[in-house]
């Protein structure tokens, strides 16, 4: 009897650990399960960048390109993504073996961005740091040839280092290795180069491919400096005209021949 309670009470246990110990799995597996699909959403939230040069890039059947390089002009199919664009880079940064992805915002557009860590001297997330911006860009400090030449992705005579990086992007390093050079170059497409010299002011004066000045409205002569106009004399008032005095006249005192009669008495006859 003794030995059959014994067997019963250490059955119970047993059953009491197997339940506990179920319950403890459970928790566990749902508390990792909720931090797995955190970490997922985590992964899936976008990164907002905006784009501080512009991006060419060439669109092809199949997908749109870009380029560590520049490939300022890969022949057909080129596009070019403007600066200030807002853009979508996919959580966690999700790395490939030669390149990064992002997508324009305003028009859905998924860009494919080469890219050569041993060419370019830094890593991908350094660069990706270089060329965007996490928050909005603005253009309205440029002069007029600068904006005109980052509006059609060109080099004009005349622009600033500062224009001509955001009108063609940031030069590769392996051939430009510093943004103080006065000789910068980029590769037109996988084949052909084209350069950009400056003067020692810092701006565009000739290159390959590099277009005239381009002729832009006169800008308004400066202002000259107002001259104060010196009030003119107030006229001098007219001396007033005296006024003859007439001297008082002592009140006369009628005289007798003066002297008012007094009304006659009106008589009147009694009725007969």
């Amino acid at each position: 009897m003794i030995d059959k309670h014994f067997s019963l009470n250490l059955q119970g246990r047993w059953l009491m650990t197997l339940v506990l110990l179920c319950v403890a799995l459970i928790f566990l597996a749902s508390c990792r399960s909720t931090g797995s699909t955190r970490q997922v959403a985590a992964a899936q939230a976008p990164e907002i960048r905006y784009a501080k040069y512009n991006i060419h890039a060439q669109e092809s059947r199949r997908d749109i390109k870009a380029s560590y390089a520049g490939h300022v002009d890969p022949g057909a199919g080129h596009i070019i993504i403007p600066a200030g664009s807002r853009l979508e880079f996919p959580g966690a940064r999700q790395r490939y073996r030669n390149g990064f992805w992002f997508t324009v915002a305003d028009t859905g557009q998924r860009v494919f961005f080469e890219f050569h860590t041993g060419r370019m001297g830094m890593s991908e997330p350094d660069f990706i740091n270089l060329i965007t911006s996490s928050s909005p860009v603005s253009l309205a400090h440029f002069s007029g040839v600068d904006r005109k030449g980052i509006d059609s992705g060109d080099v004009y005579v005349g622009m600033t280092k500062e224009g001509v990086l955001t009108a063609l992007g940031y030069p590769p390093r392996h051939r430009t290795p510093s943004l103080d050079a006065n000789t910068w170059i980029y590769w037109r497409n996988r084949f052909m180069t084209m350069s950009v010299e400056f003067d020692a002011n810092g701006k565009v004066r000739s290159g390959t491919h590099v277009l005239p000045a381009p002729s832009l409205p006169a800008s308004l002569p400066a202002a000259q400096p107002a001259v104060q106009q010196q009030p003119a004399p107030a006229p001098a008032k007219a001396a007033p005209t005296p006024k003859p005095t007439v001297a008082p006249q002592p009140a006369s005192t009628p005289s007798a021949s003066q002297k008012e009669e007094p009304a006659p008495e009106l008589l009147i006859a009694p009725a007969r």
